[in-house]
């Protein structure tokens, strides 16, 4: 067999270049599923992050920004909200009684590092979760991110590069400023998932705009840079700060059905996530529930 396969690879040599484009993609492929480290394995993470940063704004992106700040130059945002057209909100019912459990890091001046006692108590439970994590939050607590995304049943997602809400016209919501034109849209998603595979070897999937509001212009932009603009739909209150757990947790029981998604933050060491989740995992488990990541219930459009 092997003489039979160098003969072939002998007789194809036109074919080499194919046959390294698939190594190196197997080679990828491997890295992510074992959540090894593609930059400079060894090097620290303030190291592996400024390598990370500089090589974001390439000549091949300056054109892609270009590109389609054109095409949408004159678009009508159109509806500005958490729910229009373009955004994921839920999983398919054929997903069947599952709850993907999302967690934010925003990474504003206010936040803290991560609530290590939430991520403790979901991996003793076997809990898949979902983290959005903004590129300011990585730039602040690179070491504490590499650790987050070589957890197994964590998958990692974009929160946007500096936690904007997704607009093609400056609109914002709450305390939340929003992208002002296409071309800032384009940086606050691309960038950031390009910093998040730069570091961990696998490009993010979804992306979730700081406020979870986005317009309909951004939500179609950002299936033109592959990603798709994912909110949620099961309410938790946790962005009040110091909300009670108990309040927390009756949220999660009351809005919780089939296919749901669940938002909190997990970037507030103070707060009581963990402790409403103690209440609400128990309580949903009996009632038939079973939890998802994102990636293993949502597929690709």
């Amino acid at each position: 067999m092997r003489r039979k396969a160098h003969k072939i690879f002998k007789k194809k040599r036109r074919y080499g270049p194919l046959l390294k484009a698939a190594a190196a993609l197997a080679a990828v492929a491997v890295l992510t599923v074992l959540g090894v480290r593609r930059l400079g394995e060894g090097e620290s993470p303030e190291a592996l992050l400024a390598r990370a940063n500089g090589g974001l704004y390439t000549p091949a992106y300056l054109r892609l920004r270009g590109e389609l700040s054109k095409k949408y130059r004159g678009v009508p945002p159109g509806r500005f909200g958490e729910a229009v057209k373009g955004v994921t909100r839920r999983l398919p019912k054929e997903a069947g009684r599952v709850i993907a459990i999302t967690l934010d890091a925003c990474g504003g001046e206010h936040s803290g590092g991560y609530n290590e006692r939430l991520i403790d108590f979901l991996r003793g439970e076997g809990v898949p979760a979902t983290l959005f994590i903004s590129g300011r939050w990585i730039d602040r607590h690179p070491a504490a991110f590499l650790e987050l995304a070589r957890e197994p049943d964590l998958e990692i997602e974009s929160h946007g590069y500096l936690h904007r809400a997704c607009s093609v016209s400056g609109r914002g919501k709450w305390t939340v400023k929003g992208t002002r034109n296409a071309a800032e849209a384009v940086d606050e998603m691309e960038l950031n998932a390009r910093k998040i595979e730069a570091l961990t070897g696998r490009r993010p999937r979804f992306h979730r705009p700081g406020g979870a509001y986005s317009d309909e212009a951004c939500a179609a932009l950002a299936k033109d840079l592959g990603l798709e603009v994912l909110t949620y739909d099961m309410y938790s209150g946790d962005a009040r700060p110091h909300a009670p757990d108990s309040a927390i947790a009756a949220n999660l029981l009351k809005y919780a059905s089939p296919g749901g998604i669940f938002i909190l933050h997990f970037n507030h060491p103070g707060w009581n996530e963990e402790a409403a989740l103690r209440k609400a995992i128990p309580a949903l488990k009996a009632r038939g529930y079973s939890f998802v990541r994102l990636d293993a219930a949502l597929k690709p459009r």
